[in-house]
Order: structure tokens, then C-alpha cells, then sequence
């Protein structure tokens, strides 16, 4: 049995995600991609230092 579940209905699917360049959001990232999906994700940095 595998670790990891494989969901056979991301194959190809379009997946958008914002925050997936660090922690869960890149985790995420990493899995879609894995399962087969095209994913595009945006990491925004911090607006605090441009205050």
C-alpha cells in the first residue's frame, strides 16, 4: 500500500494557489504537481517592509 493517496481526477486538472512558495502552500504545490495537475501559485512577500 502506498503512502501517499494518488488522485487519478487531478490528471490535467488546472489548480491555482496563492501563498505556494513556502510551507503548505508549496506543499500543496509540490502534491498537485505529483498527482499530475497544472499548477500555477503566486507568493506575495511581505507588505510590511514597503511601509
Amino acid at each position: 500500500m502506498s503512502e501517499y493517496v494518488t488522485f487519478h481526477d487531478l490528471k490535467d486538472a488546472s489548480v491555482f494557489i496563492t501563498g505556494g512558495g513556502s510551507g503548505i502552500g508549496a506543499a500543496l504545490t509540490e502534491g498537485f504537481i505529483e498527482q499530475g495537475a497544472r499548477v500555477a501559485f503566486v507568493q506575495r512577500s511581505d507588505a510590511s517592509a514597503f511601509v
